[in-house]
């Protein structure tokens, strides 16, 4: 622990900085080779004669109705695969509701084992309730969490594999119907604690009855007010079980709806700006062909020009990025 304290510390007195920077240097590239792709895309469509971009343009939006229809699917098997890990977590709640029952049967049997006074019982019991409930749940809340986390990810990684596969898909076939170089996404995705439960520590009930709990019991014979007492403990630990239980499955079920919520919106996302991005590119050069065609001219050197300005960005951040993982 003391070598892993020491290089931790190291890394960020030292390596933070460095690592950031490379990270976002090759996220930059990804940009600049994003952005070459769709000039170069132009180019090509404001070269090639115009019977041959209209065909290629066909052949894109088929393409592109293709990836749309893959989309739709994806959005109804993630449907069904939600349902199925809302099942899981149901399960796994169920079974943590059992657990704590049994860990908070036990824990007040142990604690009234040395209890001779009938008058301390229930006070002891509290007490141990009131000490072990944030202990034993937010272990639980850790446990049910890392559960359907990996079962999240699980689900989603398959998905996810798809959806980029379908983004390549078009850059692919734009590629190689124009004839210029493109560059395959990477994303990830991970479920984040987003939502924390709040702990409760005793079933304190209001009765609309003016007379205390357990007023009545000093009136009783010892035997039935201990079974008077055991039975408000039992009928405590069932409630608290099923509130701290249900706590924690409701923050868990937001976290997985917001992680399946959030995985959907963005692939759509993603899919939408590649399309926009990579047809707009290419109808804006069809659009110029159709129009003045003294300004082709002019537009392909503007472009030419800008794409020599990205490839020595492009060759900059390389060489930068290098550097910088050659110190490591």
């Amino acid at each position: 622990m003391a070598m892993l304290e020491t290089r931790l510390l190291e890394f960020l007195s030292k390596d933070k900085a460095r690592t950031l920077q490379v990270a976002l240097a090759r996220k930059t590239l990804d940009v600049v080779a994003d952005v070459m792709m769709h000039i170069r895309l132009q180019c090509r469509s404001l070269e090639m004669p115009l019977h041959d971009l209209v065909t290629r343009i066909q052949i894109l939006d088929e393409k592109v109705k293709e990836v749309e229809r893959e989309r739709i699917a994806i959005g109804d098997l993630l449907a069904g695969d939600r349902k199925r890990t809302v099942e899981f977590l149901e399960e796994q709640a169920e079974e943590a509701r059992k657990q704590a029952r049994s860990r908070l049967e036990g824990l007040i049997r142990d604690a009234l084992l040395d209890v001779e006074s009938l008058a301390l019982m229930e006070q002891r019991a509290q007490e141990r309730l009131a000490e072990e409930i944030p202990v034993f749940f937010e272990g639980k809340l850790r446990s049910l969490s890392e559960a359907t986390d990996t079962r999240v990810q699980a689900v989603l990684r398959p998905y996810q594999e798809r959806g980029d596969r379908l983004v390549e898909s078009i850059r692919r076939t734009a590629a190689e119907l124009f004839d210029v170089p493109y560059q395959a996404p990477d994303s990830t995705h991970a479920l984040e604690m987003t939502h924390k439960p709040y702990w409760v520590t005793y079933n304190w009930t209001t009765l609309i009855s003016p007379v205390p709990e357990g007023f009545l019991d000093h009136f009783l014979p010892a035997v039935a007010r201990q079974r008077r007492i055991q039975k408000r403990l039992a009928d405590d630990i069932d409630t608290l079980s099923v509130r701290n239980v249900e706590n924690v499955r409701w923050a868990t079920l937001r976290n997985l709806d917001d992680a399946f919520r959030r995985f959907g919106s963005e692939l759509d996302e993603q899919l939408k700006k590649t399309i926009e991005a990579t047809q707009g590119a290419i109808q804006s050069a069809h659009l110029r062909r159709r129009g003045n065609l003294e300004t082709v001219d002019s537009e392909l050197q503007r472009l030419r020009a800008k794409e020599s300005e990205l490839a020595e960005m492009e060759e900059s951040l390389v060489q930068f990025a290098a550097s910088r993982e050659k110190n490591d």
